[in-house]
């Protein structure tokens, strides 16, 4: 019999941390899983790591890509191979709470759903605290959701955590039925055009408040990358949904499409200058600061420049006034 889930973990030089993932998802209360490892050209123990459970259980399958293809399609690969009435997607750098799966499957079936997530306890592993992603919902579970919803929770580089990073189980039914999968020309923003195209396609998405799901943040990982081939792929995604949403004249999904638009085009040209400025190129960095789109957001990225230099500034002085000049304390 096919199992009930199918937890897909694509996994990248991940061998310090896969262990976690695996165990976690073996540790499931549900009464039937797969568990579908897809290495994706990793250098480093991944393989290895993901054998060991492969060889001493059963329900753990360890595929390879033979070179580096992204998350993208290493993910639509384990999708291929699952056999699950759910695909539950699980970062190799994260891990699940035991009763995750039963939890997120009794409901998605209550509510006839095609997509449901919970919410995340983030670890940032820089400041060791923990926090939850999102704000709580009304009601639980909460949907369904339209598009015009994750689209205006979701804004790259704004502070809070946008709903792309949610990491719902997905119903392979939905799936095969409209061919969807995670498109594979972006690495960046994956998650998000994948759950928007769902979304156009009619599927139904519900959210609950319980914190399930363990995400690990670490500093300079390529999901909280500020670089410009991250936003060109934000960019580059969020141009093709405008343009879906264009030929179905959903007005408020096109305005909202638009205008989360404008703000990448913004920060891609913010980043132009502040690039210029930095190396003293002034002329070019008049040129890449006229070319921002949103002024509004040009002048609110200097004055929080300018708020951040004047908070180390003030820290600076502030220590060394505990000093006198014998470099006594005062």
């Amino acid at each position: 019999m096919n199992p009930q889930v199918s937890i897909v973990i694509a996994a990248y030089n991940s061998g310090n941390c896969l262990s976690t993932a695996i165990e976690s998802a073996i540790r499931q209360d549900i009464s039937s899983f797969e568990i579908l490892v897809v290495d994706d050209g990793s250098s480093d123990d991944t393989v290895a790591v993901a054998q060991r459970f492969a060889e001493r259980d059963k329900r753990v399958l360890l595929l390879r890509n033979a070179v580096n293809c992204g998350p993208a399609a290493t993910r639509n690969r384990a999708i291929a191979a699952a056999r699950g009435r759910w695909i539950a997607p699980l970062d190799a750098d994260d891990w699940y709470d035991p009763a995750r799966l039963s939890f997120l499957v009794e409901h998605a079936e209550r509510v006839n759903a095609n997509l449901i997530a919970d919410n995340l306890l983030v670890h940032d592993q820089d400041s060791g605290t923990t926090k939850l992603a999102f704000p709580p919902w009304p009601t639980e579970p909460f949907g369904p959701l339209p598009a015009v919803l994750i689209c205006q929770q979701d804004w790259p580089n704004t502070g809070p955590m946008g709903l792309g990073y949610a990491k719902p189980i997905i119903q392979r039914d939905f799936l095969l039925r409209t061919g969807l999968l995670y498109t594979e020309d972006i690495r960046i923003g994956e998650d998000f055009d994948f759950y928007m195209r769902c979304l156009m396609h009619g599927a139904r998405l519900f959210f609950v408040n319980k914190p399930l799901y363990h995400y690990t943040r670490r500093w300079g990982s390529l999901s909280k990358s500020d670089d410009g081939a991250s936003y060109r792929d934000f960019n580059l995604a969020n141009q093709r949904l405008l343009e879906w949403a264009r030929t179905r004249g959903d007005q408020a999904l096109i305005a909202a499409l638009s205008e989360r638009q404008i703000h990448l085009e913004s920060h891609l040209s913010f980043m132009e200058f502040r690039t210029a400025w930095q190396q003293k190129d002034f002329g070019q960095s008049l040129r890449s600061f006229r070319q921002i789109p949103s002024y509004r957001y040009a002048v609110s990225r200097l004055v929080n420049a300018g708020y951040r230099r004047l908070k180390d500034w003030v820290r600076v002085n502030a220590g060394s006034r505990l000093h006198n000049s014998d470099g006594g304390r005062v």
